[in-house]
């Protein structure tokens, strides 16, 4: 608690990491205040289906092989987080992967590789390292107990920032010892080593009246379906380099039609389309620590926010107090910049 105590605090971005975040430092004894434009759910990881998916994710997107232990490292401190929280629908459902035979033996050799547990099941992979959660219902438990902890929620757009000010869009200033700048791909333009950072457009479908609340993710090389207390969750396009939230007939005709083999009784159910734009490094991971402006920054977890924000939380936490563990430099803001 005494890491803090006394500190005032500043988060901008209310996401996934903005959130977890806002909560570890308030729980340290700062004085806390997140900022957010948009109301809580309506960001990039309030529409996200939610998975954390160390196994899949390593093997399935290029930019993530061989993380897979760091995928795990991060995972395992959801349940301590996910426990002392009122509800996050954090679930260790595991996921099953389907595909044509050629597929699956070079995705079991990738697993093999990088470490993961799994067993083929006939013409699919299930594995038990991929879990869930309930971004909605996480938001909404994180919102509450940083408020239980005093901490203090403004909604407001920030267009500058240096070490202890952040400045709002209509002149309003915010003064405090530690600004953290967690706000995503709409971040880039407020610190230098944000400029790094290129935009993931992801679609996705929501089948409201598919309220599957059990059972595994359900995963295939073009797509997923996630179970879901608000509807079942199809997804997701990966457009890089695109950063509107139209949404696509076509993009979404072809998630249905995933959705629908995945799942067949997906195939004529309602579905509501949505679209998010993720921040993504070069390397896939985090930028973490201090900008050369003097703000914090946690932004760039690519498709992993969901994933990574407890340890983002923690390496910031130990970053700020003057603490790092010998491998948060991996996380380091700075780490693409020219020697």
């Amino acid at each position: 608690m005494s890491d803090f105590a006394g500190k005032t605090a500043v988060i901008v971005g209310s996401g996934a990491f903005g959130s977890v975040i806002a909560l570890e430092l308030a729980r340290c004894g700062a004085d806390v205040t997140i900022i957010d434009v948009r109301p809580l759910a309506q960001s990039a990881s309030g529409i996200a289906a939610g998975m954390l998916a160390p196994a899949f994710e390593s093997v399935l997107d290029p930019v993530s092989a061989g993380c897979f232990h760091l995928f795990v490292r991060a995972r395992d401190l959801w349940p301590g987080l996910g426990e002392s929280l009122p509800a996050t629908g954090l679930e260790r459902c595991g996921a099953l992967l389907r595909g044509p035979i050629g597929d699956l033996d070079r995705i079991e050799g990738a697993l093999r590789i990088e470490g993961a547990r799994f067993e083929r099941i006939g013409e699919a992979i299930y594995t038990p390292e991929d879990w869930r959660l309930e971004p909605r219902l996480a938001l909404a438990a994180l919102r509450r107990e940083l408020l239980t902890h005093g901490g203090r929620d403004l909604t407001g757009e920030a267009v500058a920032a240096e070490a202890g000010s952040v400045f709002l869009k209509g002149g309003q200033s915010i003064e405090a010892d530690i600004v953290v700048l967690a706000c995503g791909f709409d971040s880039r333009s407020l610190a230098p080593e944000l400029s790094i950072l290129t935009p993931i457009k992801g679609q996705l479908l929501r089948f409201p009246d598919a309220t599957v609340v059990d059972g595994p993710i359900l995963r295939s090389l073009l797509g997923y379906v996630v179970p879901s207390r608000d509807g079942a969750v199809a997804g997701a396009s990966m457009e890089e380099g695109v950063s509107d939230l139209s949404l696509s007939p076509d993009i979404a005709d072809r998630l249905r039609v995933e959705a629908a083999w995945l799942s067949p009784g997906l195939g004529l159910a309602h579905a509501n389309g949505f679209a998010g734009v993720r921040a993504a490094s070069p390397d896939g991971l985090p930028l973490v620590g201090r900008s050369s402006s003097g703000v914090w920054l946690a932004a760039g977890a690519r498709r992993n926010g969901w994933l990574f924000a407890p340890l983002v939380a923690a390496v910031l936490s130990r970053a700020i107090a003057g603490r790092p563990a010998a491998d948060d430099a991996q996380f380091a803001p700075g780490r693409f910049s020219p020697r």
